[in-house]
């Protein structure tokens, strides 16, 4: 039973106070509901003028002035309630630092949502239509506030760096064409009463999108800052909200710097696993370009990732995890055009009628290696992203509405690379190449603890390129220097310019993957230190992520104590 179908009786107070937070957010913040999968505002568009902003912090602030007051009743309510109050602790923490004034990014910024938030809409009743109709003729204005917004940060000297200006009007100009062809697809489904209104409300959000874009490549660009890094002090802030705990950068950067040289000499043993008679280059060549490697359509690579992922729900449930029949389906999508370069997950409804859906990018692509496939595909699906986010929808009678719409990057990506280790660990990844590209795959996170410190607080830490990298030794840290260390540990398999590009306009966000797996591998180990021959891996799994999203600074603690109380 869900928090909506009780009364505000049956609910304690931490509880309630958790449901209304989640139904005034909701209120405020339309598109959070969508993404989100709670139900109700679909007709509706924020607010991101300052003054919207504004309303949404103080709706944090009188949130957290509430929770902060009331007793717990249970474990579960002491969880529910620090998970809030932290969470509204980061976020009033970034908005009084005047951070909101420059929310602009190639990723996860208000220019992202204002065309991905239709992604994730119906359009199989006329209601639905009519809210797609009305979100729709709401755009320019939205656009307009947002406009506004970031005017003022240039004002205060809040920008952002050039580029990320200049790729974010890049966006533009490839999405704005969406707002006429995707966002209002099937067409022949479109009630002909809605057809014209329908259209006429699309090409108005299209071109005032593609008017965005002129005005970032030209007015916000003249104003943003040339240097991309944003600093040690903003960096740290920055990355506390995405993981749930204050890092030491440095120290985060010399443990990265361990983590490649490990992960380098695993990837050397498999490589000669592939092809005895070939180097590791040589091996990750034959394996980006060997047709034998590789399926040769789009449909084809969708049916096997489909494929994957129903296999994977099989022979997980009940062995190492149980998984709540209503998370048991989940859709490979193909994602729209001018998303990111990568596979990423959306969540289910509230209600279950939208599943957990997979959506990777085709691009202009034919032919599809599938070594490093395998490994991304548990990690944004089972056992990693679905089946975590599932599990907490599923814990009405444990979690809080908030907990269960909740997600921490350190948390919840810490968790899915820990699904890809662990799929290793259980044997299921089957043939080397599948190895080879999960080991890639953490090379790659690791590399991005290095260059994300490095690019952003490399000179307030008296920090460059590391003197044993064959690349740029002892320079300073910049975006010339990430993108060229990158290519020498990555090749070509990965598009490093735009992740150069992400970091840069991301800061915190990237180290979130590996240092959220430390934290899950340390808890893992002091539980397994403290039961001995008792501890037993589904269990694990079970209480962990009953548990529900959280900080990473809570959650080895709240792990721990979970597994080796004596109530337990």
């Amino acid at each position: 039973m869900g928090d909506r179908e009780r009364t505000t009786t049956d609910l304690s107070p931490v509880f309630d106070a958790s449901s209304t937070y989640v139904e005034s957010l909701a209120v405020l913040d339309p598109y959070w509901a969508t993404f989100q999968g709670v139900g109700g505002h679909e007709a509706k568009t924020p607010k991101f003028s300052p003054e919207g902003l504004g309303e949404v912090a103080d709706l944090n602030r009188r949130t957290l002035a509430r929770v902060s007051k009331l007793d717990t009743q249970s474990e579960n309510d002491r969880i529910a309630r620090d998970v809030l109050s932290n969470h509204l602790s980061v976020e009033l923490s970034a908005y009084d630092a005047g951070d909101w004034q420059s929310d602009l990014n190639i990723v996860a910024s208000p220019l992202q949502s204002f065309c991905d938030v239709f992604d994730l809409m119906a359009s199989d009743t006329v209601a639905a239509w009519e809210a797609r109709r009305d979100r729709l003729k709401a755009l320019p204005t939205a656009i307009d506030e947002y406009r506004r917004t970031l005017t003022l940060g240039i004002s205060n000297g809040r920008v952002v760096a050039k580029r990320q200006a200049v790729e974010c009007a890049r966006q533009c100009a490839v999405r704005g064409r969406r707002f006429a062809n995707d966002l209002t697809f099937g067409r022949g489904s479109i009630p002909t009463s809605l057809l014209a209104d329908l259209d006429q409300a699309a090409s108005a959000a299209g071109s005032a999108y593609l008017a965005f874009g002129v005005w970032l490549s030209h007015d916000y660009r003249n104003a943003a800052r040339e240097d991309d890094g944003v600093g040690t002090e903003r960096y740290v802030r920055e990355a506390s909200k995405y993981l749930g705990m204050t890092i030491e950068p440095l120290e985060t950067y010399f443990w990265g710097l361990e983590q490649i040289k490990e992960i380098r000499a695993h990837m050397n043993m498999m490589a000669a696993e592939v092809d005895g008679s070939l180097n590791l280059r040589q091996v990750v060549d034959l394996l980006d370009h060997d047709p034998n490697y590789a399926i040769q359509s789009p449909e084809g690579m969708i049916d096997f990732l489909q494929c994957h992922m129903n296999s994977m729900l099989e022979t997980l449930n009940g062995t190492h995890f149980n998984i709540d029949p209503r998370a048991r389906t989940i859709e490979q999508m193909i994602a729209p055009d001018g998303g990111a370069a990568a596979q990423c997950y959306t969540a289910p409804s509230e209600d279950w009628s939208r599943p957990g859906r997979c959506w990777y990018p085709i691009g202009d692509r034919t032919s599809f290696p599938v070594w490093g496939e395998i490994t991304t595909a548990n990690h944004e699906g089972v056992p990693g992203h679905h089946l975590q986010i599932a599990a907490s929808m599923a814990a009405s009678d444990r979690l809080s509405r908030f907990q269960r719409l909740y997600f921490s990057s350190g948390h919840g990506e810490g968790w899915a690379l820990y699904a890809e280790r662990l799929c290793f660990e259980l044997d299921l990844l089957g043939k080397p190449e599948f190895v080879l590209g999960w080991l890639n795959g953490q090379l790659l996170r690791a590399v991005r603890v290095v260059i994300d410190i490095g690019m952003h607080c490399g000179e307030e830490l008296n920090i460059g390129v590391p003197f044993d990298s064959p690349v740029a030794a002892g320079m300073s840290w910049n975006a010339n220097t990430g993108l060229a260390y990158a290519r020498h540990y990555l090749g070509d398999g990965f598009d490093m310019q735009s992740e150069i590009n992400r970091y840069l306009g991301w800061p915190g966000q990237a180290i979130s993957y590996k240092v959220g797996e430390r934290e899950w591998l340390g808890a893992r180990k002091d539980v397994k230190s403290a039961l001995g021959p008792t501890f037993d891996l589904k269990r694990f799994h079970t209480v962990a992520l009953d548990l529900g999203a959280m900080g990473l600074a809570q959650l080895r603690t709240e792990i721990v104590r979970a597994l080796t109380s004596p109530a337990t």
